[in-house]
């Protein structure tokens, strides 16, 4: 990777964080245009597939031997939103500043979709003859569930996104003060469902309260939700990850860790509350989204029993669809794909330890993984806590040599798999 390559990558990142695709309402379609010309300038066959007015998503593929089954890389062109005024810099206007890139979707997910277009020129720069077929994808909508994104592409397209191998964001390779942590290949995810409280009551005049308050009832039942624990369960992947990492998951460190506590329990979150209509009146009916995120081996009948006795409050109804419960499907860790992302980030990352991960996140691959695709999540940039926890928050950064870094390691593993 020489400077040109590298200097060519971030200014393609800049551009691309230039677009402003924040979902809603999106308009992802010109960023996917701007991709689909400079794949096409440089010999690549690829296309627009418009899912919506101002929404699409782009397939390229280079052609192999067809000896195998492709290879895909998939990134997401959306962004959600960014208060400016929280931000030191002009999130849609990406400034370098201290050996980092400031902007919006640096991380999430420009800078892994910048990554991807890259290696599709590299390979076609250097005439790599390939043994498969290299597939790359970049979809819109992902921040709210795919509908135009991935699963659009499913309903309407799966025959050009067939690929035996899939690598996707998920995963992360952790560094703090210049040392490794640990490296986790997303192969399983947690299963997202929404339940909505609802109560009713007679409401009335303030001046007057009454106890049967919507408001009582659902702050009892959020209060109640916040001090009960989810019993830890295990599963293949989070045994080896835990086991790999040496640590007690009945010790302090998951206790104070949200992640790792996340990892081993069925989570609760409460989002959005709605009462009332002025000040004066007490409301006569009241919710609350509770965002649930479930562990795969739970039985979900259990954990709406579990939620009923926790809240304890027979006024309170529990609305959901069971139809957005998807069952969360597994990557194999002895694929040859797996072996690959595993021998080259030892290679480029000495000493790290990788284990298989399984993201309390939802993210395109599960939608694919029920399709046999085998998905792997990850992020071939080394990034800190710091810097993960800026995802969805203001001033996302991304440091410039561990974005050259994750070009590097995203290369080889295309290599690797591909020829």
């Amino acid at each position: 990777m020489n400077k040109e390559i590298l200097n060519e990558s971030l200014e393609l990142l800049k551009e691309l964080i230039r677009y402003k695709t924040v979902n809603p309402p999106g308009n992802e379609l010109a960023l996917a245009g701007f991709v689909c010309d400079l794949l096409k300038k440089n010999s690549i066959n690829a296309k627009v597939l418009e899912s919506g007015p101002g929404r699409g998503n782009l397939v390229a593929r280079i052609k192999g031997e067809d000896s195998q089954k492709p290879i895909m890389m998939i990134a997401h062109t959306d962004v959600v939103d960014a208060v400016l005024s929280e931000w030191a810099t002009n999130p849609f206007e990406p400034v370098e500043r201290d050996g980092f890139l400031y902007g919006r979707g640096a991380i999430d997910n420009k800078g892994m979709l910048a990554l991807e277009i890259v290696v599709m020129l590299l390979l076609v720069r250097n005439k790599v003859k390939l043994k498969r077929d290299v597939i790359f994808l970049s979809t819109c909508d992902e921040e709210k569930g795919g509908k135009l994104g991935m699963n659009w592409m499913i309903n309407n397209h799966f025959s050009e996104i067939d690929a035996e191998y899939a690598i996707n964001e998920g995963g992360r390779i952790l560094i703090e003060n210049g040392k490794y942590l640990f490296a986790g290949v997303q192969n399983l995810e947690k299963i997202p469902v929404n339940i909505l409280l609802k109560v009713h009551s007679p409401g009335g005049h303030s001046s007057v309260p009454i106890n049967d308050n919507p408001v009582y009832h659902l702050s009892k039942a959020i209060m109640s939700i916040k001090n009960y624990k989810f019993p830890v369960k295990l599963n293949s992947i989070t045994k080896e990850f835990f086991e790999g990492l040496g640590v007690d998951i009945y010790g302090d460190e998951v206790d104070k860790n949200p992640l790792f506590n996340a990892m081993l329990r069925d989570t609760v979150a409460p989002t959005i509350i709605k009462a009332g209509i002025a000040a004066n009146v007490i409301p006569s009916y009241g919710e609350v989204n509770l965002n649930c995120r479930l562990l795969p081996n739970t039985d979900f009948n259990e954990f709406i029993s579990t939620l009923k006795r926790i809240i304890g409050d027979e006024k309170i109804e529990l609305v959901y669809d069971e139809k957005d419960i998807k069952e969360s499907v597994e990557s194999s860790i002895h694929s040859e794909m797996y072996k690959a992302i595993k021998d080259v980030l030892k290679e480029e990352c000495r000493g790290i330890t990788v284990l298989p991960f399984m993201s309390t996140g939802a993210t395109d691959s599960a939608k694919l993984r029920r399709k046999s695709v085998q998905v792997y999540g990850l992020l071939p940039f080394p990034i800190s806590g710091d810097d993960l926890s800026r995802m969805h928050k203001s001033n996302e950064r991304i440091k410039i040599e561990n974005f050259y870094k994750g070009l590097n390691i995203l290369w080889k593993i295309i290599l690797r798999v591909a020829t």
